[in-house]
């Protein structure tokens, strides 16, 4: 039986092999460089690198269009010391995919002087370049990029560390990662720690119409930059973040000390992930140092993750100084970012406006409609946004977050008749309210409960403290907050009288309009 079914399989891999568009990969365990650039030549189709030993590379190796090549193994390639160059480029329509513990050093294992950096950061002393950092000696010090991407990398699980360049462009030409246009670069999993360059750019320069996705398990961390995007630039590129951490990164001289979103389609997207400790020192040219900036139309949407911690100069969290650069928050954390000069927006910066010589504030292009801020954001608030809720902890609490803002439950008032339309509390745990149509489900605090109509009132029984609560009548639904103690307060008004009632029109009755 057990012959057959290993005939069987032979039999099968074989058939697949000659089914058009089906093609196994081809795997090569290589022990040097000689043995990685033959194995992306000499085959066609999907290559499996395996590395067998710890690799030198003192040339580029390129993916040509077409290919779709692996290299993994838990070894080391490391930069020649005498080589300066890009190791990797990516051809148009090529993939490259580094995994399995793979280790890329650039052979340079520089020093940061943090007593001297912070410093400046204190004493606001303006610095440019490699100003805080010492190269190793006789190691290479870099002058393009590490990988230029012309098609696709995957960096899955992989470590890319101890690169320093000398290269000051603001194009990425001495960071990491080279997006160039319509490219793509995608981390998961992948670590990139100890990178320096005397530009902008340490880790990836995204160029016009390319994507730089980051995702779970990612880590971006230690490194340095001494110019604009201290780990990414873009030029109307796009950067989204759905996972990992950039963490404890230093940069001077810079607008965005993690990312500068520059050029008209330019869009940064965060989802998740956590953007915390990174900071900007000012610079000779540039001083805007907050982790995030949106430059001329640079855009930026967050529906989740945390931007903390953060400390420049002159701004912490997220800042735009154009009136054409759009902001909308849908969720997330942004707090506890530090502006070392007192700018009193840490997290969240006014757009600041000099014309004919006097300074002048806007928030056009700013939208939040949901997440915790430790900034009063209510000046901000998309339309028809409530108010935020500020919790005993300080923050403020906005859209669907303010569920979850921490509020100490207050004495409740003797009962007394409820001198709002529609609306009317009693002794006990019983919060009631008058409707005209029975409602299809009522949740407290986001979970459904039994409820009962009695005409034209509804009662729920509750526990003390404060609560919210859902009144659903079908497609229809309205969400208030309320405190029970020993009777009901109602804190928030303006419940419909009618289920059907819109919400515009029950504010309107309510206000006897």
């Amino acid at each position: 039986m057990k012959n057959k079914f290993l005939a069987f399989v032979m039999v099968m891999a074989m058939a697949l092999t000659m089914i058009p568009g089906v093609a196994l990969a081809a795997e090569h365990t290589v022990t040097d460089v000689s043995g990685i650039k033959d194995a992306i030549n000499d085959t066609d189709g999907d290559i499996v690198i395996i590395l067998g030993n710890n690799v030198t590379i003192g040339a580029k190796l390129t993916v040509p269009a077409s290919k779709n090549v692996t290299i993994k193994g838990a070894y080391t390639i490391t930069r020649d010391a005498a080589y300066t160059g890009t190791l990797f480029e990516v051809a148009a329509g090529a993939t490259l995919t580094l995994d399995d513990g793979l280790v890329i050093d650039g052979g340079n294992e520089w020093t940061f002087d943090k007593t001297g950096f912070d410093t400046a950061l204190a004493n606001s002393t303006e610095h440019e370049g490699l100003a805080f950092v010492t190269s190793a000696s006789g190691a290479p010090n870099a002058t393009a990029a590490m990988f230029v991407i012309n098609g696709s990398v995957l960096a899955n699980d992989v470590t890319i560390q101890n690169n320093y360049s000398t290269m000051s462009s603001n194009s990425g030409d001495g960071g990491i990662f080279k997006v160039n246009a319509n490219a793509s670069l995608t981390m998961t999993g992948a670590k990139v720690k100890h990178v320096a360059t005397a530009g902008a750019n340490a880790v990836a320069y995204v160029a016009s119409g390319a994507t730089w996705t980051i995702n779970d398990g990612t880590v971006i961390s230690d490194n340095y930059a001494g110019r604009n995007g201290g780990i990414c630039r873009t030029d109307s590129g796009k950067i989204v973040m759905n996972g990992g951490s950039i963490v404890d990164n230093h940069a001077v001289n810079t607008n965005g000390t993690v990312f500068m979103m520059y050029g008209s389609n330019s869009l940064f997207e965060m989802n998740g992930g956590t953007i915390s400790g990174n900071l900007g020192a000012n610079g000779t040219s540039n001083g805007r140092n907050s982790a995030i900036y949106l430059h001329s139309n640079g855009k930026m949407i967050m529906t989740g993750g945390t931007i903390s911690n953060n400390g420049g100069t002159s701004f912490g969290g997220i800042d735009t100084n154009k009136e054409n650069s759009v902001l909308e928050i849908r969720g997330g954390y942004v707090g506890d970012n530090i502006s070392i000069h007192g700018n009193a927006n840490k997290d969240i910066n006014d757009r600041l406006y000099r014309e004919n010589g006097v300074d002048y504030y806007k928030t056009a292009g700013y939208k939040i409609t949901g997440g915790v801020f430790t900034q009063d954001v209510s000046k901000w608030l998309g339309e028809g946004v409530e108010q935020p809720i500020k919790g005993d902890d300080g923050k403020y609490y906005v859209g669907d977050d303010m569920k979850n803002a921490p509020v100490v439950p207050r004495p409740a008032p003797k009962p007394e008749k409820s001198n709002v339309p529609g609306v009317t509390y009693e002794c006990g745990n019983t919060f009631k309210m008058e409707t005209s149509k029975v409602p299809t489900a009522v949740l407290v605090d986001g979970v459904s409960v039994p409820f009962n109509v009695d005409g034209k009132t509804l009662y729920v029984n509750v526990d003390g403290g404060s609560h919210w609560m859902t009144v659903q009548w079908n497609s229809t639904s309205y969400t208030f907050s309320f405190a029970c103690n020993d009777a009901c307060e109602v804190v928030d008004i303006g419940i419909p009288k009618t289920g059907d009632m819109p919400i515009w029109a029950a504010v309107l009755a309510l206000f006897g309009f």
